[in-house]
C-alpha cells in the first residue's frame, strides 16, 4: 500500500468514526485522532457497544472500495 492509499484509508476511518458516534452519541460523546492510525472515542458505557459495532460494519462496508485486487495478487504468487 502506497503512501496515499493509506492517507486515505485513515482519512476514511475518521470519517466512519466522526459519523458513527455522532449518529450514537446524542451529544455524549467524544472521537479525535491522537495521530497517524491511532484513534479515541469517549463516551458512556452503556453507549460503547453500539458505537463499536457501527464502526465495524461501517469501516467493512467502506473498506471494499480502496481494495486493490493487484496487491493480493503480488503477496500470493
Amino acid at each position: 500500500m502506497d503512501y496515499a492509499r493509506g492517507n486515505e484509508v485513515i482519512q476514511a476511518t475518521a470519517n466512519i468514526v466522526t459519523e458513527v458516534v455522532n449518529g450514537h452519541a446524542d451529544g455524549g460523546a467524544f472521537a479525535g485522532h491522537i495521530g497517524g492510525d491511532d484513534f479515541v472515542v469517549i463516551t458512556p458505557p452503556e453507549r460503547y457497544e453500539k458505537i463499536c459495532l457501527g464502526i465495524i460494519d461501517s469501516f467493512d462496508r467502506t473498506i471494499r472500495d480502496l481494495y486493490d485486487p493487484d496487491i493480493e495478487r503480488d503477496f500470493v504468487s
